[in-house]
């Protein structure tokens, strides 16, 4: 079928527009608290899988509309790819992409194109493949990859694609250093050489691409622009000394860290990047120590923080913050719901899919896989709606979401453009919107309905007591006019012996 055409930048704010007025109708309370995760069955699971689990860190693992891709227990890094259409049991020996010397420490796929993975590794290289679309058939060494990229010092730690520039990869080693680099053409386009004193564990670009935020040792992060040869805006999220994650919110100003306070509990804080003194926003969890990997949904301001050797995963809504007028003041995180499937194994590592991949005919917000020692779940996070409202696309929840196409060149992000990527609306064609529904007569609540019933039987049960008290009364007057019978001897008294029986026949008629 033919693409969905981009909407405009106008269509887009009237879409957001309609969010914000559904946030001022509800007030302090977030209409996601009923989200609820399905777990699919055992059938449609990946199972049998091999992951290299070890360490503290989370597994290197990523999905994209067409395939999962997780780093395998074996010499020399192996990283399989497997066609999420093929559900079920993978082979005993999968074919695998061993391209790199050394472990595989992280991987992604391009956001603009579901068949190219990126991979990093303690070999200090950056990889780019392209998997055939119905998968692998045979392993691939790295004279089949598209790019090997050399140019960190240390072992590479974070890899980050472009959410707009075609082709551009942003990569983090344990040297500090930050890499920004042409994929298509295997060249490193422009870095930092000293982001951090230590390792960089996490990166995140800034929705339009003009900004990319950087999580180090000791909780120290920075925002920075690679291009423009600036000193990076840094500072300390956290109070504790654990590894934390950052993550940007969409493309506002808004930044999202997970890491520890003083007394070792887990937490979240909300940062503003034009004043980074004190955090917008924060909530405290528990004291287990993995790692909070936060997985965010930008259309519905949804974050998801799932942590390995968990099972629970637990959701916020941002849209408060991330999605108020730029003239309000922000609000709080508002928690919605702690999930941990049934029976289901601790996770070592979890990943978003798009949002196109979602079944907005189910109201599905959110499309998650997490990985265990042994399997792939697929997990569903499902808005409770009527059926009778399922006809109809739920506008009010699926803004326009981003296409999968490149808004730009990597020559033109380089050059000082920056734009966020096209966004489509997820509306199948031929449903009516929920915003141009009909309307309906007003319908009668129940309660309503029993009270009616109810007034009315009173209202019988009055009319025949009436009825019965005029009954009673005309039957006094009978009873009145019978007691006043002429006495003997006087004029009107009648002889009753002179009565006949036809007279008699004529009164009982």
């Amino acid at each position: 079928p033919a693409p969905p055409r981009a909407l405009s930048a106008e269509e887009v704010r009237e879409a957001r527009e309609l969010q914000r007025k559904m946030h001022a109708f509800l007030g302090p309370h977030s209409r996601f608290k009923h989200v609820y995760g399905v777990l699919e069955k055992p059938s449609p699971t990946y199972f049998d899988l091999s992951p290299a689990v070890g360490g503290a860190d989370e597994v290197p693992f990523a999905v994209s509309p067409l395939f999962l891709a997780y780093a395998a227990t074996g010499g020399g890094g192996p990283v399989v790819v497997h066609p999420l259409t093929r559900q079920g049991r993978l082979p005993a020996s999968p074919p695998v992409l061993a391209g790199h010397t050394a472990r595989v420490t992280a991987l992604a796929f391009s956001p603009h194109d579901a068949c190219v993975l990126y991979s990093g590794s303690d070999d200090c290289h950056v990889n780019a493949w392209r998997v055939p679309v119905g998968g692998l058939e045979t392993s691939a060494d790295a004279s089949a990859a598209t790019a090997r990229m050399a140019g960190h010092g240390r072992p590479v730690r974070c890899l980050e694609p472009h959410p707009s520039a075609a082709g551009v990869l942003a990569s983090g080693s344990m040297d500090g250093a930050l890499n920004v680099w042409d994929a298509r053409a295997g060249a490193l386009a422009c870095g930092v050489a000293e982001l951090f004193d230590g390792p960089v564990f996490d990166l995140s670009f800034r929705g339009d691409g003009s900004c990319l935020a950087a999580a180090g040792r000791d909780a120290q992060c920075a925002l920075v622009d690679p291009r423009s040869g600036d000193e990076p805006s840094r500072w300390r999220a956290h109070e504790g000394l654990r590894a934390c994650r950052v993550r940007w919110l969409g493309d506002g100003p808004w930044v999202l860290t997970t890491g520890v306070d003083r007394r070792s509990t887990r937490e979240f804080r909300v940062w503003d990047a034009r004043n980074l003194s004190e955090p917008v926003a924060s909530h405290g969890l528990d004291t287990t120590p993995g790692v909070l990997v936060p997985l965010y949904d930008e259309d519905t301001g949804l974050v998801f923080l799932a942590g390995k050797g968990e099972v629970t995963i637990r959701y916020f809504d941002l849209s408060r913050i991330t999605h108020a007028p730029a003239d309000a003041a922000p609000g709080k995180p508002l928690f919605c719901n702690a999930w941990a499937p049934t029976g289901a194994e601790p996770m070592v590592a979890a990943a978003l899919m798009p949002k196109r991949c979602c079944d907005v005919g189910a109201v599905e917000l959110a499309h998650i896989v997490r990985l265990t020692s042994s399997t792939a779940d697929p997990l569903h996070f499902h808005l409770p709606r009527s059926d009778r409202l399922k006809e109809y696309f739920q506008d009010d929840v699926f803004l326009p979401a981003a296409s999968g196409d490149a808004a730009m060149s990597a020559d033109e992000y380089m050059s000082g453009r920056d734009a966020p990527p096209p966004r489509v609306s997820l509306c199948p064609e031929g449903m009516l919107p929920l915003s141009k529904k009909p309307k309906e007569e007003a319908k009668v609540s129940r309660s309503k309905e029993l009270l009616a019933q109810s007034r009315a039987q009173e209202q019988r049960g009055e009319a025949v007591e009436d009825h019965l008290r005029r009954f009673q009364a005309m039957a006094a007057v009978k009873v009145d006019d019978a007691g006043k019978m002429p006495c003997e001897g006087t004029a009107e008294q009648s002889d009753v012996s002179d009565w006949s029986d036809d007279e008699d026949d004529d009164d009982e008629e």
